[in-house]
C-alpha cells in the first residue's frame, strides 16, 4: 500500500474515497488488491480490521459530514461505557438507506447537543439518554444520572426534541426521575416510598467518601438498594461490608434491600423499614 495512504489510514482510522484527492488511484489499487475493505460506500479500512461498532461509528461520521451518532453508540461513547451496542444509529439531514453497518435517521441534533471527539460526532450524554428513553426503558436515564448528568439537563434535552415519537414515554420517565435514581432498583424503591407516603428521605446523600442511596439524615438511617444487576463479586461484597461498618461507626443504621424483595414483598419491606425508623424516632444531632 502507498506509504502516504497507509499513514493517513493510521491517522484517521478510515479512508474516504471522495476525499482522497491525488491518492484516489492508490486507494483504488489497494482496494482491488484486497488490502482495503468497505464499511460504508466509499469508506474503507484495512482488510484485517474487525468491523466493530466503534469502526462503524467512525465510518458514519466520515461518510456524511453532518452525521451525528445517537442511540446506544452515543451512550457508550459519552457516559455509559458498559452499554451494549447492538446497532449503530446516526442522524443525518438526508434520507440514507440503512444497511448492516449503520441505521440512519433523517433528523438533526441541535449543535449545542453535539460532542466532538476527533472526527467523531455524537449526541451529548443528556440528549443520548433521553433519546434512548423513548423505548420506555429507564436504564439509560439512570446511568446518565449516575454519571453526573443533572435532571435539569435531561429536561432541557427533552425540550430539544419536540414532536418525537416516544416523547410520552420520555416525559413519564423524566417525571419518575424526580428523586434521581441511579438504578432501576432504586427507581422502584422510590416509587414504593412515595406510594407509602413516607417522608423525610433524600437520595444520593454524601457521607464521607460514600454516597447513600436513600437516607433519613436526621435519624441517620440509610437504605441501600442492591439491584438485580449487581455483580460485585467477592471484592464488591467486601467493599459493601466495609462501607456498612464505616457508616455504623458514624452512628448510621444501614438497611439493605434487594430488587427481589422490592418486587415480591414491598409491604414486608415497608413494615421492616418503618420498624427501624420508629426506633430512631428521636432525631440525631446533625
Amino acid at each position: 500500500m502507498d506509504e502516504e495512504l497507509w499513514h493517513r489510514l493510521r491517522e484517521e482510522g478510515v479512508l474516504v474515497r471522495r476525499k482522497a484527492g491525488r491518492l484516489r488511484a492508490s486507494l483504488d489499487h489497494a482496494a482491488s488488491a484486497g488490502l482495503l475493505k468497505s464499511v460504508l460506500p466509499g469508506v474503507m479500512v484495512a482488510a484485517e480490521t474487525d468491523i466493530t461498532w466503534q469502526v462503524r461509528a467512525l465510518a458514519a461520521c466520515a461518510y456524511a459530514d453532518d452525521a451525528v451518532i445517537t442511540g446506544e453508540a452515543a451512550a457508550a461513547l459519552g457516559y455509559w461505557h458498559r452499554c451494549m451496542v447492538h446497532e449503530v444509529t446516526a442522524f443525518h439531514r438526508n434520507a440514507v438507506g440503512s444497511g448492516n453497518a449503520v441505521r440512519w435517521h433523517r433528523r438533526a441534533v441541535p449543535p449545542e447537543w453535539i460532542v466532538r471527539r476527533g472526527t467523531l460526532r455524537f449526541a451529548h450524554p443528556a440528549y443520548a439518554a433521553v433519546d434512548l428513553a423513548g423505548s420506555g426503558a429507564s436504564s439509560a436515564i439512570d446511568e446518565a444520572l449516575r454519571s453526573g448528568c443533572q435532571l435539569t439537563q435531561l429536561w432541557e434535552a427533552f425540550a430539544a426534541m419536540p414532536g418525537r415519537r416516544g416523547n410520552s414515554e420520555r416525559r413519564a420517565l423524566l417525571l419518575d426521575s424526580r428523586d434521581e435514581p441511579w438504578s432501576e432498583a432504586e427507581r422502584l424503591a422510590h416509587r414504593i416510598l412515595r406510594r407509602a407516603n413516607l417522608e423525610g428521605w433524600q437520595t444520593n446523600v454524601r457521607v464521607g467518601d460514600y454516597f447513600l442511596d436513600i437516607a433519613w439524615k436526621r435519624k441517620r438511617v440509610c437504605l441501600e438498594v442492591d439491584g438485580f444487576e449487581y455483580h460485585g463479586g467477592r471484592a464488591g461484597f467486601e467493599a459493601d461490608r466495609l462501607r456498612d461498618q464505616v457508616l455504623a461507626s458514624l452512628g448510621w443504621v444501614v438497611v439493605r434491600v434487594t430488587w427481589a424483595q422490592l418486587q415480591s414483598d414491598p409491604e414486608g419491606f415497608l413494615r421492616r423499614l418503618r420498624g427501624v425508623l420508629r426506633k430512631r424516632r428521636r432525631p440525631m444531632a446533625a
